[in-house]
């Protein structure tokens, strides 16, 4: 008997490029640059909404339809980064991420992914959605110092809208894990997205 085929699967909220390059600008103004630290690839920024897990590959196109109905019936989203934090293990830095102002209609969004998809038989997430971006996973040899001066800033002005969702396959290679668009959905219509010139960082100590 042939095993089914399974996917790792997620869903993401989409960054305008040119976010994307303003983080990585204020990154590597704050920390600066070494051949250590293996920040994340800019074709892996995204805001993780929902983690699927491993499901049955013959979901797949019943979780798209659930994704287009919600999609159509989203506006765009006007969203903020405002901070960077860490995530810590063993009292130690795991995770350095920027942070996204609270928005009442992205967690509205998160909420009706999680409920579209338990229809399908999919568990809830039972931990409180916490939007942020993943810039770096800490391996141990990173300068600690240097990342926790991130917590000293804060963002000004780097608002933008986004307007579209994808639905990932994660696939673990020898390299790290390799993430492939599977299907994206426009909210509404994907409009010019927003940036407002002149963002900057600012430290608050």
């Amino acid at each position: 008997m042939v095993s089914p085929m399974t996917s790792r699967l997620f869903v993401a909220l989409e960054i305008p490029d040119d976010i994307i390059e303003q983080l990585v600008e204020f990154r590597e103004e704050i920390y600066g640059k070494d051949d250590i630290a293996r920040w994340e690839p800019v074709e892996k920024l995204h805001i993780t909404l929902k983690f699927i897990g491993d499901i049955n590959d013959s979901l797949i196109p019943e979780i798209e339809q659930k994704l287009k109905l919600i999609a159509e019936n989203n506006d765009p989203l006007d969203l903020e980064f405002k901070k960077f934090g860490l995530f810590y293990r063993d009292n130690k830095p795991s995770i350095l991420w920027a942070g996204l102002r609270q928005d009442d209609n992205l967690i509205g969004l998160v909420n009706q992914i999680e409920d579209s998809l338990s229809i399908l038989g999919l568990k809830k997430e039972k931990r409180k959605f916490k939007p942020h971006l993943t810039l770096l996973r800490v391996r141990g040899r990173e300068n600690y110092e240097k990342l926790e001066e991130f917590k000293q800033y804060i963002i000004d002005d780097l608002d933008f809208e986004a307007g579209k969702i994808t639905l990932f396959k994660s696939e673990l290679k020898r390299g790290g894990s390799v993430y492939t668009a599977i299907k994206s959905f426009e909210l509404q219509a994907w409009r010019n997205n927003v940036f407002r010139k002149g963002c900057k960082i600012k430290n608050i100590r």
